[in-house]
């Protein structure tokens, strides 16, 4: 179970990594003028892509785990959904460590009052 938990980690660290590594090469193309040629920016933009449709996943599953998690109060649980859908790449492996790393992968269920069962 450990194991899944740090494979989520790491995949949630993507997005993070792949914006900088993004900036960087923007950063390199624009100012320095050292513009990649045809087939690296199709790689880019396929890498892109494939980052774009992970870190939507990775927020629908956060949103879901932060929406279901019971260690979370109200106001908590709130702040938490906003930060994942404004503030995804970044926040996505803060809650990572403090929610799932730390405390174990699944929120406990809830029954049909409300309660944890």
């Amino acid at each position: 179970m450990k194991i899944r938990r740090i494979a989520l980690g790491v995949v949630s660290l993507l997005p993070a990594v792949y914006c900088i590594v993004f900036i960087a090469v923007a950063y390199s193309a624009l100012v320095l003028d050292r513009t990649p040629g045809p087939m690296a920016a199709r790689v880019l933009i396929g890498i892109h892509l494939t980052c774009i449709v992970l870190l939507l996943g990775l927020v629908c599953f956060y949103v879901w785990h932060a929406w279901r998690n019971q260690a979370l109060s109200a106001e908590e649980r709130r702040c938490w959904i906003i930060a994942l859908c404004l503030l995804n790449a970044f926040s996505i492996p803060v809650y990572w460590y403090k929610y799932i790393f730390r405390r174990g992968a699944t929120p406990p269920a809830k029954d049909m009052t409300g309660g944890s069962r």
